[in-house]
């Protein structure tokens, strides 16, 4: 799938990995819709691209947008609307299921009363870390990498109900993760792990990314170049917020 002057749909775009996605949709000169109710993005996110799309602040547990399908007739849509604490879900369940469920399926009913022909992508997170002894292991993908999964599943996969990990297929324990920055910083700090453990979490998630790299996906960007960038760009904010 060609998404040049394609209409396409994305939820959550105003959050951290949609409006990456978004700018690379708009790179790729589709012609994208953004729909989120900004409880958690921020429009600022966008700035970039704002004049390149349309915006719509629906909450999709409360707003069916079967009209802006009718109207846009999407050729694709990424769900990347929702709620991922895992924490959160455990402490107050009903809340997540609205914010995740709830929206996800008056999202599905709606194209498949309207616009059953396009193409969906649900995107699914888990937590970064959590609380215990540092040995915690995690697999850490950069953010454009993920974007540019999405664009490949969305260009290459059959989009018949099959699962795709994005990740970058190299694990990493909280403990080194920590010295990484640490280094990166020009600190020394010392470092205390409480112990324990959050509801839901687990001690080691590593992911197999065989079935999206045989559609072409391949992490660029290296762990020790998305902490690099990550740590350049908080200390550029950092220093923007002293003279605003």
């Amino acid at each position: 799938m060609d998404y040049a002057d394609r209409p396409v749909l994305v939820t959550g775009g105003a959050g951290f990995i949609g409006s990456h996605l978004v700018e690379a949709l708009v790179r790729r000169r589709a012609r994208v819709t953004v729909v989120d109710n900004l409880s958690s993005g921020s429009l600022d996110n966008l700035d970039a691209v704002m004049s390149c799309l349309e915006s719509h602040p629906l909450d999709l547990t409360k707003d069916i947008p079967r009209l802006l399908l009718v109207k846009q007739k999407f050729d694709a849509i990424f769900h990347l609307a929702g709620h991922a604490s895992v924490s959160e879900s455990v402490n107050h369940p009903r809340r997540d299921f609205e914010k995740n469920l709830v929206g996800t399926f008056n999202l599905l009913e709606a194209v498949r009363d309207v616009l059953p022909q396009a193409r969906i992508l649900l995107g699914s997170s888990a937590a970064v870390y959590d609380e215990s002894t540092g040995t915690q292991v995690r697999d850490f993908v950069y953010v454009t990498d993920v974007a540019d999964a999405f664009l490949t599943v969305g260009e290459k996969g059959h989009l018949s109900g099959e699962v795709y990990n994005v990740a970058s297929g190299i694990s990493v324990s909280i403990r080194a993760l920590a010295q990484m920055l640490c280094t990166r910083m020009g600190v020394t700090p010392h470092i205390v792990y409480s112990g324990e453990v959050r509801p839901g979490i687990s001690l080691r998630w590593s992911a197999d990314i065989s079935r999206v790299k045989a559609l072409g996906y391949q992490p660029k960007v290296s762990l020790d170049e998305g902490l690099s960038a990550t740590v350049s760009w908080f200390r550029k904010e950092t220093a923007l917020a002293k003279f605003s």
